[in-house]
């Protein structure tokens, strides 16, 4: 069985970086890392008035004149896949991915995450929009992945998305995430995923169908 542990190469080849690239990676990953921890604090903690004036003035001046100028990730050779890279995503589950499929075969992966404080709906439990958003998230990866398996360059998008809310997932504990391909007929691809903590019981499933778009419907039109 093939295992490819924290490996983004799941969803893209990964290029060699320079030293450069390196560097920017590693900046990046920083800043989402301060984003994440801000967005816990601000929704869990009542901060004094000051705090919260001097936090919303330093972040309005690092951002001051950043936008206008930059390329649109996609651009210029940039990385157009970071939305795959959850953990490069402020606003979604820090997903971990790995494979455990062997090659050649349907694709099989598992992802791994600890939602905080920011993801909860009831108390100590992650609101089920986000869970939704998980299973979204991790069937695109996996379809993603299982196009690329066939050799097959369409993109594809969700045409629906079944979740069954069957006990409460809870916060602050690593949730597993299994996701695989049941069947595949033309352009549809349909999926199946679990979620529930590690070595736990499962506590949602999801069934969702992903189309593959025709080569004359633009993306630009999602």
């Amino acid at each position: 069985m093939s295992r490819s542990t924290r490996d983004r190469s799941v969803f893209h080849p990964t290029p060699k970086l320079s030293s450069q690239n390196m560097a920017q990676h590693a900046a990046e990953e920083a800043l989402v890392k301060q984003l994440r921890r801000i967005n816990d604090i601000f929704t869990t903690k009542r901060l004094p008035l000051e705090t919260v004036r001097r936090l919303a003035d330093g972040i309005e001046t690092a951002t001051r004149g950043v936008e206008p100028g930059l390329s649109r990730l996609g651009e210029g050779g940039l990385d157009s896949s970071r939305w795959l890279h959850f953990e490069w995503n402020p606003t979604h589950a820090p997903l971990l991915f790995e494979r455990t499929s062997a090659p050649g075969a349907a694709v099989r992966l598992e992802a791994r995450c600890t939602c905080g404080a920011a993801f909860e709906g009831p108390p100590a439990t992650v609101h089920g929009g986000h869970v939704a958003l998980m299973f979204d998230d991790a069937l695109g990866a996996l379809v993603d992945a299982q196009k690329r398996e066939d050799g097959v360059s369409a993109f594809y998008v969700t045409a629906s998305l079944h979740v069954n809310y069957r006990r409460p997932t809870p916060l602050h504990a690593e949730l597993v995430v299994t996701a695989w391909v049941d069947r595949q007929q033309g352009r549809k691809m349909w999926v199946k995923a679990t979620m529930g903590p590690a070595g736990g019981e499962t506590t949602a499933e999801a069934e969702g169908l992903f189309i593959a778009m025709r080569q004359e419907e633009p993306r630009s039109r999602l």
